[in-house]
């Protein structure tokens, strides 16, 4: 189970450094190629694939942006687990909080994100 646990911290750190430097790659390693992100924007549910990232990490970073991210938790159950991570996201004129709540399945040894839910609020 330790080992478990610790490959899925690796995975979920990964999806970090992804969304923290919009690097693709990142994202190529910890996503699973049908995973998909939901959220609620103006009273509506949306979803997107993957391939939201791809577009995404295209924008160049803010030079100002900082974001602070930490894991809080992790909860593992045969080959599937959830994490919930908290990322703090500041520019010179607004400071944001993200709450992820990550998905993630075990296939062939390799943990993958397989869906993301998130909300947001202004700090």
């Amino acid at each position: 189970m330790i080992e478990e646990m610790e490959q899925i911290r690796e995975t979920v750190n990964t999806y970090l450094e992804a969304v923290t430097h919009k690097d693709w790659n990142k994202f190529q390693e910890s996503w699973h190629s049908e995973a998909r992100m939901n959220f609620v924007r103006d009273g509506e549910v949306h979803s997107v694939s993957r391939s939201f990232w791809k577009d995404w990490c295209e924008n160049p970073l803010d030079p100002e942006e900082k974001r602070t991210s930490m894991i809080t938790s992790i909860d593992v159950t045969g080959n599937i687990a959830a994490a919930k991570v908290v990322v703090l996201r500041e520019t010179p004129i607004e400071r944001m909080l993200l709450t992820d709540y990550l998905t993630l399945l075990q296939e062939d040894n390799n943990w993958l994100i397989i869906s993301k839910s998130y909300t947001s609020s202004m700090v």
